[in-house]
């Protein structure tokens, strides 16, 4: 007997508009619940959790790049630091001169600075992107490599901007006094960073689940077969890194509020390697997968740090160790499950299933 529950549920969610509404919901949910969360956890916790965002806005952006679109890319912490240092030189405080006039009488604020780091990252991403379009393979990491590594000596080379090694301080990322002034700092920012991959998550979702997402992955699949169908390859390439770049301008600009500095040192080489490492312990082609591999990118170096301080491992090892760890569990995932740790779930459910 057919299940009719199941065929109106399909019917509903092919109304025009279903799907906005449906993966609004489930982005609303997702902030309501962590806004549930960072209320009843202390500051630690609610920097973790802040941290974790972050991770997964510039995840879902590596997700629609890697996954979705089929380009390796090894510069996406360079574009987080764009949108790091766009958003400290933006300027995150209040202005008292309204930006629109006294009519409207609108101000700037982080929020506007948040904005404006997503622009940036809209505008390096399709530089960057219409030469990526004519890459591929190692000669595209080497390109994005080189972006990652090209934002010390920028900062070195105009210090008076910049701020050279020391970097930019982030002033006035501070709760409302209405709230009282001991409302943790911590659970300011998470609350920031959580709403930002929320909406980062709503729109990630739209287009990964629509025409643009088939796209990217008819192009990723066979590009030959693609165009012969009327998508142009170079042009689905270059959507997918500015969208990814937006994405990972977004999420500098977030940790930029967390730490309360830009530098050189807030946004390293490393940062590239791990947001790669994340998106493949997770699952490539998974935005959950990118959620699962932010919580691992957080929850692995504390671990890690907390086991050594217990067995007393020098300084060098303790360092390097979360490095070693994200080294082995890449090998094991790509040996055992090549499609993450999302995969890996989907295949034991699918065995499990037909097993029945």
């Amino acid at each position: 007997m057919r299940d009719r529950s199941n065929g109106l549920l399909f019917s509903l969610t092919r109304l025009p508009g279903s799907r906005l509404v449906f993966h609004a919901a489930i982005a609303i949910a997702a902030w309501g619940l962590l806004f549930f969360v960072n209320d009843r956890v202390d500051p630690l916790m609610n920097y973790y959790i802040a941290y974790a965002a972050v991770f997964a806005t510039a995840l879902f952006g590596m997700v629609i790049l890697v996954g979705l679109s089929g380009q390796v890319s090894l510069g996406n912490g360079g574009l987080m630091a764009v949108g790091g240092y766009v958003f400290a030189l933006v300027g995150a405080r209040w202005v008292e001169v309204p930006v629109f006039g006294p009519i409207f009488g609108w101000q700037w604020n982080p929020a506007w600075s948040i904005v404006m780091a997503g622009f940036a990252g809209f505008v390096i991403g399709l530089l960057v992107g219409l030469i990526a379009a004519r890459l591929r393979g190692p000669y595209l990491a080497g390109l994005t490599l080189g972006l990652a590594g090209g934002i010390a000596a920028l900062a070195n080379r105009f210090p008076g901007l910049l701020g050279g090694e020391e970097g930019l301080f982030v002033d006035g990322i501070f709760p409302p006094e209405s709230f009282g002034f001991e409302f943790p700092i911590e659970r300011w920012q998470a609350w920031i960073a959580v709403a930002v991959a929320c909406i980062v998550g709503f729109f990630a979702l739209n287009l990964s689940h629509g025409r643009q997402g088939r796209m990217w992955q008819a192009v990723r699949d066979d590009p030959t077969a693609a165009s012969v169908v009327g998508i142009s390859p170079a042009g689905a390439k270059v959507s997918a890194f500015v969208v990814s770049s937006v994405f990972a301008a977004l999420a500098g600009a977030t940790l930029a509020i967390l730490l309360e500095i830009v530098s050189p040192g807030a946004y390293p080489l490393g940062l590239s390697l791990s947001l790669l490492v994340g998106v493949v312990l997770g699952g490539r082609t998974s935005l959950v997968g990118a959620l699962i591999g932010a919580a691992l990118l957080v929850a692995l170096p504390e671990w890690v740090r907390s086991l050594a301080s217990n067995q007393g491992w020098p300084n060098q090892i303790a360092d390097n160790a979360p490095n070693l760890m994200y080294g082995a569990l890449v090998v094991l995932v790509v040996l055992i499950a090549p499609g993450g740790i999302v995969g890996l779930f989907s295949d034991l459910f699918a065995r499990l299933r037909g097993a029945r």
